[in-house]
């Protein structure tokens, strides 16, 4: 699953590599993906009314059922370097 959702970040920001993405497995089939991006870049990757963060949803729940898993997606701003 990090990998999916690095391959969407890294095409929808502006600035490389400027991000991270920490993936959490849980005991439940739970995979929590954490993606830290500067404030700045959020509206990028969130889209107007949420339509990337939803595409981006939906890839990774499409990917993720045929595993058996579900997965939660945990935007995280971090201040501009």
């Amino acid at each position: 699953m990090k990998e999916i959702m690095e391959f969407l970040v890294n095409k929808l920001l502006s600035e490389e590599k400027k991000y991270q993405v920490i993936e959490n497995n849980t005991d439940n089939n739970t995979v929590i993906l954490e993606v830290s991006i500067p404030s700045s870049q959020v509206g990028q990757l969130v889209g107007k009314n949420g339509s990337l963060l939803k595409a981006i949803k939906t890839v990774l729940k499409a990917s993720s059922h045929s595993l058996g898993r579900e997965v939660i997606i945990n935007i995280k701003e971090v201040e501009n370097e």
